[in-house]
């Protein structure tokens, strides 16, 4: 067993913070975390899944603290238009398949009847939040935030608990079995811990010898370009649009608009995707306000923790911003490794649980991203070499297989290590256009029909409330 005292995290950004702020309030242990002088924050939004809120909670902050301070937004789902064909529209919510009457799902009952929109009869909350612009206030709710002010919120809650150095590492000391003993840093501090957790990106700085598994030939996107737009926006949702030469996200925060395009660099240039994403907000956003975002081609370390390291963030590993990987990746990194070192010291299994746990969470993240892909109408070079380039994986076949069998019902089963459930695939399946068996159900036609047209899962439509009147009722009055 090696005991451990002091956490020592490299790298200031989202990463690094979440990591400090978790550990800080659930292991005692001293908490040191070092950045270089001069951050260089994106913070042109990002969104989150549902786990967020619940992870600032364990951070010892309620969302009253925070949700102001980091230019919050609900978010109820992710909006797709264009994929698949011009004109479609897919859309991912929050409030997807559940138990209607017994062991049968709402997605059941719908195979049941698919002369009906399933966005409207099948995951319940698509006129709720697109058209009526409402969400349902006592759920858990996910959320876009501002990522450069993230990082200031938590350093304020953090000041008095965590140390904080402000200056680059300019040497990495090992030992002879490849832990890192120390820390030199360029103020001539040398720093000292038992457990390191690197955050520092795509550099990698501690990461000796990473087992890199290459995304290449999984996905396709390596590139975006990004920045925002200073104007309000009333949506509580997120929206992905297919283009010519990729999507375009917008993320609509309290105050701006958080926009990007991602490409394929070989397939788009760089100069001509500025001018699409200009185009595509009506010249609301020029070029030279937008930042390169390259992270070449999608990839993780299957060694999350090799010795006493532990890479959290880009440093474990990037797939692309679709579907709001990147926080909830974060997140999860860290709570595993907080349950593994709860009693401030760890062995080797526990180094094997974590990567296995970790590997698992990278590969379901892999395959529903690139599920995304692998069914288009489109013609443009980008989503034909898409559809050709990424093939189909053994999970996708799996609950394409579930969707076609009649005595198969719709699952609603979540597997804590995988941030995406049965009915996110089969949400997401099912609006791609794979063939659905009608499901074999207790129910005559009249009486599944009745069904579908009932409430929001167990919610009256009454409980919907607008965003805006729910944040001034439960979050800024107290």
């Amino acid at each position: 067993m090696t005991p451990i005292s002091h956490v020592v995290i490299v790298g200031g950004g989202s990463a690094g913070w979440l990591t400090a702020a978790c550990l800080s309030s659930n292991v005692n242990v001293q908490v040191t975390i070092i950045d270089k002088e001069i951050g260089n924050p994106i913070g042109v939004g990002e969104g989150t899944l549902l786990n967020f809120s619940d992870f600032l909670m364990d951070c010892g902050l309620p969302i009253t603290d925070w949700y102001d301070k980091i230019s919050a937004n609900f978010k109820t789902g992710v909006l797709f238009p264009d994929w698949g064909y011009k004109g479609n529209e897919i859309w991912h919510p929050f409030v997807m398949n559940y138990f209607v009457h017994g062991p049968i799902t709402k997605y059941d009952l719908w195979s049941n009847h698919q002369e009906l929109d399933f966005k409207r009869y099948g995951t319940s909350i698509y006129d709720l939040s697109v058209k009526e612009g409402k969400f349902f206030g006592g759920l858990r709710q996910a959320f876009h935030i501002d990522c450069r002010k993230l990082v200031p919120c938590l350093q304020d809650a953090l000041r008095h608990k965590v140390k904080f150095v402000q200056s680059p590492v300019a040497k990495v000391n090992r030992d002879k079995q490849g832990n890192v003993k120390s820390l030199d840093l360029r103020n001539g501090e040398e720093v000292k811990g038992e457990l390191y957790v690197d955050c520092s990106g795509l550099l990698g700085l501690l990461s000796k010898e990473p087992k890199r598994n290459d995304l290449k030939n999984r996905l396709i996107c390596d590139i975006a370009i990004a920045g925002h737009i200073p104007e309000e926006d009333s949506r509580c949702y997120t929206t992905c649009t297919a283009k010519e030469g990729g999507w375009v996200w917008e993320i609509p925060t309290q105050n701006k608009l958080g926009t990007g395009y991602v490409f394929n660099k070989s397939l788009l240039n760089i100069d001509d995707a500025m001018l699409q994403l200009s185009e595509h907000h009506n010249g609301k956003i020029k070029p030279e306000d937008m930042q390169i975002l390259d992270w070449e081609n999608g990839h993780y370390n299957e060694n999350f923790w090799h010795k006493n390291v532990v890479s959290i963030g880009m440093s474990a590993g990037f797939i692309e911003p679709l579907e709001a990987t990147g926080i909830a990746l974060i997140e999860l990194g860290v709570r595993r490794m907080i349950e593994l070192i709860t009693d401030r010291q760890y062995n080797e299994t526990d180094i094997e649980i974590y990567n296995a746990v970790m590997k698992q969470a990278f590969e379901s993240c892999v395959d529903f991203v690139g599920s995304h892909y692998t069914a288009t109408q489109r013609k443009e070079p980008f989503w034909q070499e898409a559809q050709s380039h990424i093939e189909i994986s053994d999970k996708q076949r799996y609950y394409m297989q579930i969707l076609e069998r009649p005595d198969a019902g719709i699952s609603t089963y979540r597997n804590e290590y995988s941030l995406f459930a049965d009915q996110n695939w089969h949400t997401w399946l099912i609006q791609q256009g794979h063939d659905v068996g009608v499901k074999n159900i207790p129910l005559d036609h009249e009486q599944s029909r009745h069904m579908l047209n009932w409430g929001y899962g167990g919610l009256e439509e009454h409980q919907a409330i607008k965003p805006e009147d729910y944040v001034e009722k439960y979050i800024r009055q107290n």
